[in-house]
This record gives structure tokens, C-alpha cells and sequence, in this order.
């Protein structure tokens, strides 16, 4: 704690008991020094030199800091009040007085951390908005040319004097830069630098004993006073506003319930506002890139939300990703290659050339539609058109309802969009269901008509016929496959999009209880489903509309020979029936020891290197052969009644008709016997009949096959995704951490593995996690990061409880290494950026802040070099240093890092250190290597799932704790 004899107060000062009940005004000239407990200070406007009014809290000051008075204002306006809590003492000082003793060698350096304490705390009250990422370190010492953009200390406060305008505090209009005059910047405090300038960048030591520092720290306190003055102002009018606002709303509420009272016998009352208008604005008041964004949306029947929050906010260099978050939609970019305006590529989102604007392009049936929302225009693109369009646009993807699903809503929505092409498909089911009456109704007519006459014209007609009803049954089919394999497509590129969007969204504990291999076998047999239902069910559904128009015929012909048949065509469906019974059982098991093999069989190529290590060839072998084994019997198995069925199918045909022929000869000479020809006619819709029916018995045979499948894909269709619509974004994050009595076990009847923890990392910290193996430090990330629950207690990111926001926008702003993290298969750069929009730029700036350029540079095609998956040809250390330039190459406000430079050495672990710094990100790290954290803010000490242990690193290694043991133990 810091007393009156540590500084110049014990000569110049004098004590001063405060408290709640005896607040003052920070002005005339005066410092104080907080002795004893601690003093809040707020803004609060004066009238006759009197507080007077609400008040806005600033800072608080704890014991040992500085308050520094301001000049008294020259008019009625904003000053600076201070409340003591209960028992606080502070030391009151002239300023002229301190300053004199201050200027002395010996003093200086005591008093330039209490100046920059006080110059940060007033920050914290004055940067209405966080700092944009990438801002430019402003390092002390000498005069630095800066660029348009933003600008910030690289350490914790600087003194900027600027040559000429342009620069203004906090991005504030009515904060300029005054030129000539040494302006402090602490962060969180920036610069935003509107024209490039020449900045005289000074550290507090530098300027300690000049009166220049005082200057600008008058300046400062002006402005802080002005902007807060600004602020009261405009509080003051939205509260007059919110006043008027709601005294007219009560004034309409009367009206309108005076009005409905006196028209009560009408039948119908005009809608008002209190009815709800309308749920978007017009295309007008939207952004240009949101308009079309909605028409294509609304094409793929997808609902638009947006989230004005992150647009609010300093947001992604993408305007798209906040509402593509929001809305959950998932978009890709494609290349619009040759004549694409031809043929149907779904609705797309594109950009003109040249003006860049943004336009919806929507399948017409024809040819692609151009909506243009700047100009409000539609019209057909030909080919001089479709040069005006860029060669890249985005197309977006439909998700599943976040509900669990059944196989009815997997058709269902597989078969969205699809309607114009069942269509087709129904119709000409129903022509080519006319055109298979023709050959029957034909024979019969040939043989009991044309051929007992003779009549060679009517015999050359019916030929006609039948050869015109033979071609426009080719056409048919060749139409109906055309559309059968647009629906199979357009199935397959939504369903499979949908499952894999599905997969991405699940909660980690879903994945728990699979192997890799059998997860993939699972989300693999979606689209075997979509294949078989595609195929066998629209065939067994066209035949049976195919056999309906025969099956009718039979009967026309002859009822008892009608009668027979239908009894053979049911005896062949008995028997495909039986034999789905038997199959059925046989496909379960097949499909469960399949995947089951797959999640092996990936295991052992995972890890075929510690196979070949160990020796273990042959058992890994002859653990395969033996499932693999299992799964050729049960095949075998299954075939073989597939055979027995097949063969069923070739015999039954020749057996049905020797039944025919026999009741047809046992007819003769009786009453009712049928005529020549009516006995083809009706053999000819028999064998069509049959046919049918024994190709849909066969079909659905073989789709039995979808039972299995979907009981495997049935976790994923039926798992909830791990956000839904209920969740809030959480907004653009500043780095707030807090876990409130927190409690987890991963098992309900399993021991705690974190007993009631609690702790809060303020914004910019450095906190670090040690502790025995198995003390909790991993659960403890998998708790913030939400991957797990906790089962009592809460966890707050800038004071919102994680349980209610949307975590998957939570950890868009989080940059994490992980201890058993793995690089993709790809190139450099693409391991670094990802998916997202960062520059080839930033990507060399993240590598050269994890120590990783030279590395690059070294390789032989640069950022462009590819590296195999999880990294083989990269050491232990250049894996980290990549994953570490991947996690920050976003500029994230919070960083988690397990054992994340456990691999470093000492001069690229402080490259590191000095580049994360810099971030001004909150820094979560857990570590085994003590010496990664000597600079850490805090180090809390975990064991057996509690917090023993907190404070910085001097602090733990002067007590004789857990902390201090590990140390040693590192040490020796």
C-alpha cells in the first residue's frame, strides 16, 4: 500500500477522512492520494457551482492510486465529483506543489505509474467503442510517420504531439487532436488517424518533469468534461424523446380503444400499429448487399434474420457474415464458367463489374433473371448481359429445421424446389399408364376383329399406332429419367450439404460415444437413403401406377381369369414379403458391424506409424480380418436370399401363365368362356401386370435396405443442433471473462471434476491456469469455450451468461490453440486464414507475430506450400507457431492458449510473448512450462478441481504453496 512517505504528499498534503456523505468536487488545483480503502468518481453537472442532477460513474481509485483534480469550468457544465467509500482516507495536495517535488531525479519514477493509472482509468470511461482490430503500435521515442487507419500504444499509455491535423481521440469527431500540444493516449484509448501525419510519440518518463505533460493532461480532462457534457446532453433529449414518444403511444392507445368502443357493432375495424406492421423494411431503407441478399434467400426458401448488434459494431471485413450467422445459412463461392446463364445453378448472389453492386440472379426456367435492388430492375440476362456480371458469386445452402427429424421431413425436404419436376415425372407416369393399355386393347381387337376379316387397312393402322405409341413411350421414359435425375440431384446437393451442416452444428458431447470411421459411415448413409429412395422407391411407385391401368384391363376382359391372377400376383408379393422378413435382420447386423469396421479400419491408417512401431501389425490385422469376416458371412447371407428371390422372379412368370392357360382351357365350351383375342388381350395386361409388380416386389426389396441406414443416421437426423434460434448474439466481445461457482462432472454419478471455481479476468488480462495433471485446467477451457455445461454456477462473457448466447458467434471472436490441435491438409495459407476473408498481408503479419515468417519464407513456394495433414513435415515447434498464427490472425479480443508453446524456445517464446502484448486480447493460457507465464497478470493455481492458489508469479513463488513446489521442481 501506498503511504504519504512514499511520495511528495507527506510534506505538500495533509489527511482527509471521506465517505459516502461527504462527496467533492475534483477541482481548484488539488491532488489526492488514496490511502485507505477506495473513491468513486462520477461526471455529474453543475448549476451556480453546484452539483446538481443524475450522475455518471467514471472510475474508481483503490488504495495507493492517484486522483488528479481539473480546472473548475468557466460556465455551467460538467465537473468530476468524488464519493469515498466507508473508512477511506486519502491525502490531499496542492497540484503546483507536487509538481515542484515531482520534478526531482529520485521522484519521477515513483510517480509515473500512479499518472498512467489515472490517465487508464480515465479511458476506460472515455472509449465509447473498442478499439478496430489491426491498429497500428504507436512506440516511443521519436517521430513516427502513420498512415491513415488506426493507431494505439503499443505499451499501456504514450504522449502524442501531431505536425499537422488529422488525428482524433477514440474515432470521436468532437475529439480532434490539438496539434502542437502533447495529448496522452492510454489504452483502451486509440487514435483514428483520418490523413497520414507525423506523430512525436513520448513515453510519461519522458515528459515527467516537463510542462508540456501537464498541458496535455489539462487538455485531456477539457475533453473528457466536454464529450461527457455531450453525452448528458443527448441522454437528457432520448429521455424526452422516450417521454413524448410514450405520452403520444398513450394518447393513440386512447383513441383507438375510444374509437372501437364507438364503432363496436361493425364487423371489421381497420388495422393499426398495435397490430404489428411489417417484418422487414422495404429494399429501399436496406443496405443494397442485404437486399439481394434477401431475394436469393427467399428464392431457396430461407429466412433472413439480421443482428444488429455485430453491424453495429466495428464488424467483420465480410458485411454478409453477421447475417449469415444470424440466419444460419451457409454460403460457398462458386465461378461462373461458360455459357452458366444457360442452365439452372440455384439462385445466386453476385456483383456487377466494374460498379461492383450487388445483384440476385434467379432461375426462370429458361434462362438466369436479373434483380438489380440499386436501380430496382429485373430482366433476362443473354449473353452481353452476363458479361457485365463478375465471375464469382456465392450461392447459399438450406440447413435442416433445428427440430429432430423423421424420414418423412428428410423427403420432404429434400424434395423443396422439386415440385415443377414431380410434376413432369407424374404426368407422364400417367401418359405412359394410357400408352401400356394400348398393346393389350390392340391384340385383342387384331385377333378378334382385323384378322378373322382380313382387313389389311385396319392391321397396317393398328401398327401405326402401336409404333407411334412405342416412340412416345421412349420419349417418356427418356423424359422422365431427365427429371427423376434433376429431383436425384437437386436431392443429393441439399440433403448432403444439410447433413454435413447438421454434423458441424452438434453439441462435442454427441460425438463421444463414435468412432471417426463410424460417424462418417453414418452421415455417408444419409445419402445412400437419398439414393435408394430416389431410384427404387420412384420405380416401384411408377410401376405401381403402371400396373393399375392393366390390373383394370384384366378384369374388363375376364373376371375369373381376373380373380386368378390377382391371387398369383399377391402369392409373389407373399413371397418378396417373406423374404424382406428374413433379409431384414441380416441387413441390421451387416450395417452395424460395417460401420464398426470403417471407424477401425480409419483408426488404423490414423495411426499406421505407432502400429509399425510396436510390432503390431498382425493383431491390428487379425483384429480386421475377423470383423471383416463376420461382415462377408452375414452378406453372403443376405444375398443368398436375394438370389433365391431373383430366381422366384424369373420362374414365377411361366409358372403364372401355365396357371393362366390352364383356367382359360378349362373355360372352354363353358358359359362365360372367353373369346381369342380377349384371352391375348388379357394375357398381354397380365404379363405387364406381373412385370410390374414383380419389378416394384424387387425394388421394395432392395429398399429395405433404408431401415438400417436410417437407424444409423437416426442419432444425427434427431440430435439438436448446438444453437438455436433463442440464442443472442453476443455482441463484439471486449474481453470479459467470469465463472461464478462454477460445478462440472462428466458423468451424473461420476466425482466433481471442478468444485464451486469462481474468478474474473478483466479485459486485456494475462491469466494463467497450472496445476497437477488431472487437476481440471483442460475442463476448465472446455467449460468457457462451450463445449460443456455446467452442472451449477454460471459463466459470463462481458457480463451475459453463456447459456444464452450463441455460441458458435461466441467463438467466431475467440482465438484458441489447443494441446492436440491439428493442421489441415492444404497449404500454409490456407491453414492460417481458413475460411475467411484475411489478406495474404495478414497472414505474413500473424506468421510474423507467432515467429513463424522465416520458417515460411524459407520454404520453397512460400505461404503456398503444402503441408500434409495434422503437419508431418513440420516440427513440433512449427506446428504450434502455425496454430498460434491461425488463432490470431483475426485479431481476436480473446485468446485461449493449452499448452500452446510448450515446444518454443526461449527467443521465439518471447516473440510471442511480445507479439500477443501487442493484441491488447485477453490471454487465458494453460501451462505446464512455469516459465511461459513469468509475465503473466495472475496465475491461478488448480488442484483436484479447485482454485488453492492466485496472484502473479513473485507473489506465488514467495509462498510456500503448490505453485512454488512445481516451480522448484522445473527449477532442479
Amino acid at each position: 500500500m501506498t503511504t504519504p512517505g512514499d511520495l511528495p504528499f507527506a510534506a505538500a498534503g495533509h489527511a482527509v477522512d471521506v465517505s459516502g456523505n461527504t462527496p467533492f468536487l475534483m477541482m481548484d488545483g488539488k491532488t489526492w492520494l488514496v490511502q485507505e480503502g477506495h473513491v468513486d468518481v462520477f461526471t455529474v453537472r453543475l448549476a451556480s457551482g453546484e452539483p446538481t442532477g443524475p450522475r455518471s460513474h467514471l472510475l474508481r481509485a483503490a488504495t495507493g492510486e492517484l486522483l488528479i483534480g481539473v480546472d473548475r469550468p468557466s460556465h455551467e457544465g460538467v465537473a468530476l465529483l468524488a464519493v469515498g467509500g466507508s473508512g477511506t482516507r486519502l491525502v490531499e495536495a496542492p497540484l503546483a506543489a507536487v509538481q515542484e517535488v515531482w520534478c526531482e531525479a529520485e521522484q519521477a519514477g515513483s510517480v509515473v505509474p500512479l499518472v498512467e493509472r489515472w490517465l487508464g482509468a480515465l479511458y476506460q470511461g472515455l472509449a465509447p467503442a473498442l478499439c478496430p482490430p489491426r491498429a497500428l503500435g504507436l512506440t516511443t521515442g521519436a517521430w513516427t510517420p502513420v498512415p491513415a487507419g488506426v493507431a494505439q500504444p503499443s505499451d499501456s499509455v504514450c504522449w502524442v504531439r501531431q505536425a499537422d491535423s488529422g488525428c482524433f481521440l477514440v474515432g470521436d469527431e468532437r475529439a480532434p487532436l490539438e496539434t502542437g500540444v502533447f495529448v496522452p493516449v492510454a489504452r483502451p484509448g486509440w487514435l483514428e488517424v483520418r490523413n497520414a501525419v507525423a506523430l512525436d510519440v513520448q513515453s510519461t518518463a519522458a515528459l515527467i518533469r516537463n510542462e508540456v505533460m501537464w498541458d496535455g493532461l489539462r487538455y485531456l480532462h477539457a475533453l473528457v468534461l466536454r464529450l461527457h457534457a455531450h453525452a448528458a446532453q443527448q441522454a437528457g433529449a432520448t429521455d424526452r424523446e422516450s417521454m413524448l414518444r410514450r405520452a403520444d403511444a398513450r394518447r393513440s392507445l386512447i383513441g383507438r380503444a375510444a374509437t372501437r368502443l364507438a364503432a363496436g357493432c361493425r364487423a371489421r375495424e381497420t388495422s393499426t400499429a398495435l397490430d404489428g406492421g411489417p417484418a422487414h423494411g422495404s429494399a429501399a431503407d436496406e443496405d443494397m448487399l442485404l437486399a439481394a441478399f434477401r431475394i436469393v434467400a427467399h428464392a431457396n426458401g430461407l429466412a433472413v434474420k439480421t443482428s444488429p448488434r455485430r453491424r453495429a459494431s466495428s464488424g467483420p471485413r465480410d458485411p454478409l457474415e453477421p447475417v449469415l450467422a444470424a440466419s444460419r445459412i451457409r454460403a460457398r463461392q462458386v465461378a461462373l464458367r461458360g455459357e452458366w446463364w444457360c442452365h439452372d445453378h440455384g439462385a445466386l448472389l453476385a456483383y456487377g463489374t466494374g460498379d461492383k453492386r450487388p445483384l440476385a440472379l434467379l432461375w426462370s426456367g429458361h434462362a438466369y433473371v436479373r434483380h438489380d435492388p440499386a436501380v430496382r430492375t429485373i430482366e433476362t440476362l443473354g449473353p452481353k448481359d452476363a458479361a457485365t456480371v463478375e465471375p464469382f458469386a456465392r450461392a447459399l445452402y438450406r440447413p435442416f429445421p433445428e427440430s429432430a427429424l423423421g424420414l418423412k421431413d428428410l423427403v420432404r425436404f429434400g424434395l423443396a424446389g422439386c415440385r415443377g419436376d414431380l410434376r413432369r415425372v407424374v404426368f407422364l407416369a400417367l401418359a405412359m399408364t394410357a400408352l401400356a393399355l394400348v398393346p393389350p386393347i390392340a391384340t385383342a381387337y387384331l385377333f378378334n376383329t382385323v384378322i378373322p376379316g382380313a382387313e389389311r387397312t385396319d392391321l397396317v393402322q393398328i401398327m401405326a399406332i402401336l409404333a407411334v405409341c412405342a416412340l412416345c413411350t421412349a420419349l417418356f421414359n427418356v423424359a422422365r429419367g431427365i427429371a427423376l435425375l434433376r429431383v436425384e440431384a437437386r436431392m443429393g446437393s441439399a440433403i448432403q450439404a444439410a447433413v454435413w451442416d447438421r454434423l458441424l452444428a452438434l453439441p462435442l458431447a454427441f460425438f463421444r460415444p463414435y468412432t471417426a470411421g463410424d460417424l462418417a459411415t453414418r452421415a455417408m448413409s444419409i445419402d445412400t437413403m437419398r439414393q435408394l429412395l430416389s431410384t427404387t422407391t420412384v420405380s416401384a411407385v411408377l410401376g405401381g401406377i403402371l400396373s393399375l391401368g392393366n390390373f383394370t384391363l384384366m378384369f374388363y376382359y375376364s373376371v375369373g381369369l381376373a380373380w386368378r391372377a390377382s391371387a398369383l400376383i399377391a402369392l409373389s408379393v407373399a413371397i418378396t414379403v417373406v423374404a424382406g422378413a428374413l433379409q431384414l435382420p441380416r441387413q441390421r447386423s451387416m450395417a452395424t458391424l460395417q460401420a464398426r469396421t470403417s471407424g477401425l479400419v480409419l483408426q488404423f491408417l490414423s495411426g499406421i506409424a505407432r502400429l509399425r512401431v510396436s510390432g503390431a501389425e498382425v493383431p491390428a490385422f487379425a483384429l480386421w480380418a475377423e470383423r471383416f469376416s463376420s461382415q462377408r458371412r452375414l452378406q453372403y447371407k443376405s444375398r443368398t436370399i436375394g438370389n433365391v428371390v431373383a430366381a422366384f422372379n424369373g420362374a414365377f412368370p411361366v409358372a403364372a401363365h401355365l396357371v393362366i392357360f390352364w383356367s382359360a382351357a378349362s373355360m372352354l365350351g363353358a358359359e362365360g368362356s372367353i373369346r381369342t383375342g380377349d384371352l391375348l388381350g388379357f394375357l398381354s395386361a397380365f404379363s405387364s401386370c406381373l412385370g410390374a409388380v414383380l419389378g416394384t416386389s424387387a425394388a421394395m426389396l432392395g429398399a429395405l435396405a433404408v431401415i438400417p441406414l436410417y437407424e444409423q443416421a437416426q442419432p444425427i437426423l434427431e440430435a439438436r443442433p448446438e444453437v438455436d434460434a433463442a440464442k443472442s448474439d453476443p455482441g463484439v466481445l471486449s474481453g470479459d471473462i467470469e465463472l461464478h461457482h462454477a460445478k462440472f462432472r462428466y458423468d451424473a454419478d461420476g466425482p466433481p471434476v471442478l468444485r464451486d471455481i469462481s474468478f474474473h479476468i478483466s479485459p486485456g488480462e494475462f491469466a494463467a491456469f497450472v496445476g497437477p495433471s488431472g487437476s481440471g485446467k483442460s475442463t476448465l477451457l472446455r467449460l468457457l469455450l462451450g463445449f460443456e455445461r455446467v452442472e451449477s454456477g454460471s459463466i459470463y462473457y462481458d457480463g451475459q451468461e453463456i447459456g444464452g448466447l450463441d455460441v458458435g458467434a461466441l467463438r467466431r471472436q475467440i482465438g484458441v490453440v489447443l494441446q492436440n490441435g491439428r493442421l489441415m491438409a492444404g497449404d500454409v495459407l490456407t491453414n492460417i486464414v481458413g475460411s475467411g476473408t484475411a489478406t495474404l498481408d495478414e497472414a505474413w503479419e500473424a506468421a510474423r507475430m507467432a515467429g513463424f515468417a522465416d520458417d515460411v519464407q524459407a520454404m520453397p513456394m512460400g505461404m503456398h506450400t503444402v503441408i500434409s495433414e495434422s503437419g508431418g513435415t513440420l516440427s513440433g515447434g512449427q506446428r504450434q507457431r502455425l496454430m498460434i498464427a491461425r488463432a490470431i490472425v483475426h485479431r481476436p479480443r480473446i485468446l485461449f492458449f493449452d499448452e500452446a508453446t510448450s515446444a518454443l524456445d526461449n527467443r521465439t517464446q518471447a516473440v510471442v510473448s511480445e507479439s500477443l502484448e501487442k493484441l491488447q486480447a485477453t490471454r487465458v493460457v494453460i501451462a505446464h512450462r512455469l516459465s511461459t507465464i513469468v509475465s503473466a497478470d495472475r496465475i491461478f493455481v488448480v488442484d483436484r478441481g479447485q482454485i488453492v492458489e492466485s496472484g502473479s508469479y513473485s507473489e506465488l513463488m514467495g509462498q510456500a504453496g503448490i505453485f512454488a513446489a512445481l516451480a522448484r521442481r522445473q527449477i532442479h
